[in-house]
């Protein structure tokens, strides 16, 4: 049985190592092979969720997670209110869980868990809501970039490339220029997704980042817009400018897309 990746990076060390066939608890292999179905009966999704809130050790923690794939919207409400939870570990799945939902009350709650006192949790939080239905969390998000926060401002970055729109290309124009090089590799990757020409002149320039993932992300981008005024700049990079292997692939590849 493949094993169901979860939420956090605890509970997928928990399963990856206890799970799926090993010599784990009976409860927790219990749990876990819940985890791992599409969905589940009412006596199996009343089983988790008294695991979730009466469980011992791990059990709770391993709840949490695999009431994510319970294909039951009610459990919406105690998820969110897992969130609330003493435990560091039942917080990090709830978050994880909570991304394979929808709605208004998901997003408010997985922006409120932004503010966690733990940053594992935070991050979980950013991944749960790289969805474009979460779009209206954009702001939220946005904080989080402009926080300063280096662990978390290439995820935040990443969450707003899920969900971005031509409304959102000055942003990412802007952070285009950012002093981490993770954030603008993702801020470029993400003007090429929206395939807009305004941003031609910026990745042109782009092409000569001191990062050379920022350079290749930039030729692949141009390639994505598909604007034949690309390439002069694409042309001379393998030979001329740039001397990594990677950067001359991406441009060889770019030219490929644009129309003669």
């Amino acid at each position: 049985m493949k094993c169901r990746v979860g939420a956090g990076a605890w509970i997928i060390f928990l399963i990856g190592v206890a799970g799926c066939g090993s010599s784990q608890e009976p409860e927790l292999q219990k749990i876990s092979a819940l985890g791992e179905v599409d969905h589940v009966s009412d006596v199996e999704y009343a089983y988790l969720l008294d695991k979730l809130e009466n469980g011992q050790g791990e059990e709770r923690p391993v709840a949490a997670w695999a009431l994510g794939g319970s294909g039951r919207p009610e459990v919406v409400q105690k998820l969110v209110e897992a969130l609330e939870d003493d435990n560091y570990y039942v917080r990090l799945n709830a978050c994880g869980a909570l991304g394979q939902y929808k709605g208004e009350e998901v997003q408010a709650a997985l922006i409120r868990a932004l503010d966690d006192a733990e940053i594992q949790v935070r991050a979980a939080a950013l991944r749960a809501l790289s969805r474009p239905e979460f779009r209206s969390a954009a702001a939220a998000i946005g904080e989080i970039i402009d926080s300063g926060n280096e662990t978390l401002r290439p995820l935040a970055v990443q969450a707003l490339s899920e969900m971005a729109t031509v409304e959102n290309l000055a942003m990412f124009q802007r952070l285009t220029a950012d002093r981490d090089a993770d954030v603008r590799s993702m801020a470029v990757f993400t003007l090429g997704k929206l395939r807009d020409s305004r941003a031609i002149p910026r990745l042109v320039e782009l092409l000569e980042d001191e990062a050379w993932e920022v350079r290749a992300n930039a030729a692949q981008a141009l390639g994505m817009i598909g604007d034949p005024s690309a390439r002069p700049y694409l042309e001379k990079l393998p030979d001329d400018i740039d001397q990594h292997g990677e950067v001359r692939t991406a441009a060889e590849l770019a030219l490929e897309k644009l129309p003669d």
